[in-house]
Order: structure tokens, then C-alpha cells, then sequence
């Protein structure tokens, strides 16, 4: 039942995909972009030398004689449905900037520097949170201000004050530092899993039965060592888990598990809905549109459906405690008692994932905005460990709080973390050791695959014609060019490569013939290259 309507969910959902709304994209599509990012993985592994990749935050500085500006300030009013299109991030390559930096004068480069400026907006985050942080930013924020302001002024006569976020280093995946938190997790890791299959091995030796009611069974004739052991069962467990009720009152309170299901499920929905909402996207109006969408009016709000976990967990206590009420055992003690149990139940597991934030989450991927999920869980984790174990979190250092899926889904959480200790990392780190070396003569070859952007270029101009067209190159054998020869010789092993040599790509009319119009008539037609003889299969049927 539950499987049928949690599709019965996705389908209603995705049949309102195409959502409405009053957002003309054509003078959407005049501001500048909110989010770009250079090549990630390019940048950090082209060359064994130091390579840096910095996520940045710009600040559009206010121009009121600049129609743009004003457009953007005029959207940007409607903060409950809007980004702040005057805050762009970006993710540049430091040698990429440097490259594009040294094709101008020393005058030119100090010009394009904006100081901070007063504002209200808040477009930075803790640089304590981030290793190095504060060293990054005082190296690094003048010569990434110079190069947004340099793609700011060329496309939209626009300027702005920028500053680092955090940075990542390809000499940082090569030293792995670790301490004694990471060997207490190890220490505790170990004694779970041990105590775990020890439980399990004893419960399976003493079913002289050999019968699945056994594990159904309390052993109460066991000595209290035994039984407190049997309590890590995992078969014993199991049954705990799927046993149906065994009180009037648990029967009668069956429905609830279905409740805490939809709103579960809706409660995912709402913390995915936030991540899509954070993370770089080519096309954050779908955001902005989904709320004049009456459909996705139950997305954007369905984190509020958390605060039904407090209702039905009220409901659930009182029914408890009336119980108690009546049988008159009700006093300080049986409150004490109360309250040691369920923090038992739930702390240790809670302990055990905070530990994980702090140590191995770091360390267990990587990207363009892994640090942002990843090393700010780690050092408030790190901090404020205390305050978590004391569920007072929420008031002291609040600033400063865990994911809230660390909170929410605790248990699912776990079963990840197993899962990933015992095969996900391990492969993870052989893998990374095995073609680390082969990325840097790599990536001297040409993408497989680049793409302009499908909607602003067609929906940035309803006065002209606008097409983008999807094209396949074959590269022009070239013996005595290096990186021809590299690319054959790659290419060879047909059954573990792609063809290298077979070049995939989105272009936009328009721009391309903008790129063009700076080149004289015999420049155009030497770029162009007659079809050669060859063997490979570069389009489809038309």
C-alpha cells in the first residue's frame, strides 16, 4: 500500500512538471546568470603542479543609470519567491584567471578591483568553518574580484565586490590528515560490529529448535549477561522490528504508522526541494516559478510538515501516560526513568553519526561544493558535539547547527554509513590511488562533450531567430601533433574508451556567430575543413 502511494505521489507531482508563471524569460534572461562553474575535475587534475579551484560570491554593486541593474534590483524586491539576483556565485580555476588576467595592462587588471561596499545582503558564510579559509581569502579575493568583474563588465557593464567562499587544491586529496577521533571511530566501529555479530552467533548456536519462533521468544532463563548480550540480536531485532503489536491499545494505534509515512515521505521531498534550491543550477527560475504553481505550493512548504512529528509524538505520550495516570505509579522517579530511557534509545546512535561528521563524511567524496555539505558538518560537529548530545542546539551556538537530515533520519543514515565503510570507501580510495596518475595527460585532451545554455539562448531574444543546434566533430588526424597521437593511442582500446577523437557538442547560433563576427572572411574560411575518409560513426539518421 505504502509503495503504491508513494508513486501514485511521484506521478502527480511530475504531471505538473511544466509549471505556469507571470516570469518573462526574456528579460529573465538579461541579468546575469546566478551561478557558473568552471570545469571542476579539468582544473584540479590537468597538471601534477599546484592547482586551485575557489568557489566565489560577487555582490553587484548598485548602478542606477544601468538598465540591468535596475532590473535586477526590481526583481530581486520579491524576496519570498526570488533569488537576490544581485548575489552570483561561481566556481573559477585560479589559473584560468590568471590566464585571462595576464592578457591585460597592470592599470587595466587594478581597475577592475571594486572594494566592499555597505550593503544588506548577506552573500559569504563562517570562513572558520573551511581549513585555511581566512589564508585563501586574504591570497585569492582581489584576483577573483578582478576576473567577475571582468566577465561582469563585458557582458553587462556591470561591477561588483567579490569575495572566496572556500578552495580546493589538488594537493589536498594526497594528504589525508587524521587524529584521534578518527581512531575512536574505528574503536567504536570495530566494537559494534563485533558485539553485533557476537549477539547474533550466540542467538543462532542456542536455537536447538533451528526454528524462526525462537528469535520470537524472550530468554529469560538466561543468566542477565546473556540476555543483555541477546539484546544486539540482529536476527532478534529483526523480529522486534516486524512484530505486529501486542497491546489493545498498540493494535488501535496501528493507522499512526501510516501517517508517520506520508509525512516522512513529504518531509524528504521538502529537504531534497532545499538542497535543489542551494546547489549551482543552470536554471534557478524553476524555483522562482514553482511558487505560482498551486501544485508545488505543497513542495515549498512541505518542510512545515515536520511539525507534525511533534503532534503525533504529543498524541503518543499522552496515550502513555494516561496509561500510567491510571495505574497511579506516576511520580518523580517514573519521570527520571521516562526521560533516561528514551535519551539511551536515541543518543548513542545520534553520538555515533556526529562522530562520522566529524571525521570520514569529509573524506568519502569530492566537488565543486563538497566542501560546503561536508567541512562545515565537520568543524561545527567538531565544536559543538556537546550541544547535540544535550539537545540544546537549538539555543546554544544555533548559528552553528547540524544538517537537519543528521537530526530527522538518524537511522537511515547509519544503515548508509555501514554500507559505505564496508565498500564505498574502499574503492573509493583504490580507485582514486589507480587513475590519479593517468588524469593529467587526460584532460590535455579536448571534452567529449560542452554545451551552451539550452534556455538562455533561446528564450534571451524574442526579436531575433534563436537556435541552438547539437553537432558532432571528427578531429582531422594530425601525426605530428602531440595531442592527435595521445588521442589515437587512447581511442585504440575501443572496448574501455570512448572514441576521443568523436567531439559532441550544444552550440548557440547566435553566439557562435558572434565569435565569428571578430574574425575577418579568409579567418572564417580557414577554420573550416572539408569532410576527410574515416571509420567512425560521428552522426545519426536524419
Amino acid at each position: 500500500m505504502w509503495i503504491k502511494l508513494t508513486i501514485l505521489s511521484f506521478i502527480l507531482i511530475g504531471s505538473f512538471e511544466n509549471v505556469a508563471s507571470d516570469i518573462n524569460m526574456v528579460e529573465y534572461y538579461k541579468m546575469p546568470p546566478l551561478h557558473r562553474q568552471d570545469d571542476y575535475e579539468r582544473c584540479l587534475w590537468s597538471t601534477e603542479e599546484l592547482s586551485t579551484y575557489c568557489t566565489v560570491s560577487t555582490i553587484i554593486k548598485p548602478d542606477p543609470s544601468n538598465a540591468i541593474w535596475n532590473q535586477i534590483e526590481e526583481y530581486s524586491k520579491k524576496t519570498k519567491i526570488h533569488f537576490a539576483h544581485d548575489v552570483l556565485f561561481s566556481g573559477q580555476c585560479l589559473s584560468e584567471c590568471q590566464k585571462m588576467l595576464s592578457e591585460l595592462s597592470e592599470d587595466e587588471r587594478e581597475e577592475l578591483y571594486v572594494d566592499a561596499f555597505p550593503h544588506t545582503r548577506k552573500f559569504t558564510y563562517d570562513i572558520t568553518a573551511y581549513k585555511n579559509g581566512t589564508l585563501y581569502r586574504k591570497m585569492y579575493d582581489k584576483i577573483f574580484n578582478q576576473c567577475e568583474n571582468l566577465w561582469l563588465r563585458k557582458n553587462w557593464n556591470l561591477t561588483g565586490y567579490s569575495t572566496v567562499l572556500w578552495c580546493t587544491t589538488n594537493q589536498e586529496f594526497d594528504h589525508y590528515e587524521t587524529d584521534y577521533l578518527h581512531t575512536l571511530f574505528w574503536v567504536v566501529t570495530i566494537f559494534i560490529v563485533a558485539i553485533v555479530a557476537a549477539a547474533t552467533g550466540l542467538d543462532i548456536i542456542q536455537n536447538n529448535e533451528d526454528s524462526l519462533n525462537y528469535y520470537k521468544v524472550e530468554r529469560r532463563d538466561l543468566p542477565k549477561s546473556q540476555q543483555c548480550l541477546l539484546c544486539f540480536s540482529l536476527v532478534r531485532n529483526w523480529y522486534r522490528l516486524v512484530a505486529p503489536p501486542k497491546t489493545e491499545v498498540g493494535r488501535d494505534l496501528r493507522f499512526v504508522m501510516t501517517i508517520r509515512y506520508l509525512t516522512t515521505f513529504m518531509a524528504v521531498i521538502g529537504h531534497v526541494w532545499i538542497g535543489y534550491s542551494f546547489t549551482p543550477s543552470i536554471n534557478p527560475e524553476f524555483v522562482e516559478k514553482s511558487y505560482d504553481s498551486f501544485v508545488y505550493i505543497f513542495v515549498n512548504c512541505a518542510t512545515n510538515i515536520v511539525q507534525t512529528f511533534f503532534v503525533v509524538s504529543g498524541v503518543l505520550l499522552y496515550i502513555s501516560i494516561n496509561e500510567v495516570f491510571k495505574k497511579g505509579v506516576v511520580n518523580v522517579g517514573y519521570a527520571v526513568s521516562a526521560f533516561l530511557y528514551r535519551y539511551i534509545r536515541l543518543t548513542p546512535t545520534y553520538a555515533y553519526l556526529i562522530l562520522y561528521q566529524a571525521t570520514y563524511l569529509f573524506h568519502s567524496g569530492s566537488g565543486a561544493y563538497w566542501k560546503f555539505y561536508t567541512e562545515t558538518q565537520q568543524t561545527y560537529c567538531r565544536r559543538n558535539w556537546w550541544t547535540n548530545l544535550l539537545y540544546i542546539n537549538n539555543y546554544v551556538n544555533a548559528n552553528q547547527m547540524l544538517t537537519e537530515s543528521l537530526a530527522l533520519f538518524v537511522l537511515s543514515n547509519c544503515v548508509a554509513l555501514v554500507l559505505g565503510l564496508l565498500i564505498e570507501f574502499p574503492l573509493t580510495a583504490l580507485s582514486k590511488t589507480l587513475l590519479r596518475p593517468k588524469n593529467e595527460e587526460y584532460y590535455k585532451m579536448p571534452p567529449l562533450h560542452r554545451n551552451s545554455d539550452f534556455e538562455r539562448c533561446l528564450w534571451s531574444s524574442k526579436k531575433e531567430l534563436a537556435t541552438i543546434c547539437t553537432i558532432s566533430t571528427l578531429i582531422k588526424p594530425d601525426p605530428s601533433n602531440a595531442i592527435w597521437n595521445q588521442i589515437e593511442e587512447f581511442s585504440s582500446k575501443t572496448k574501455i574508451h570512448f572514441a576521443h577523437d568523436v567531439l559532441f557538442s550544444g552550440s548557440c547560433i547566435l553566439e557562435c556567430q558572434k565569435t565569428l563576427s571578430k574574425l575577418s572572411d579568409e579567418e572564417r574560411e580557414q577554420l573550416y575543413v572539408e569532410e576527410f575518409p574515416h571509420t567512425r560513426k560521428v552522426t545519426v539518421v536524419l
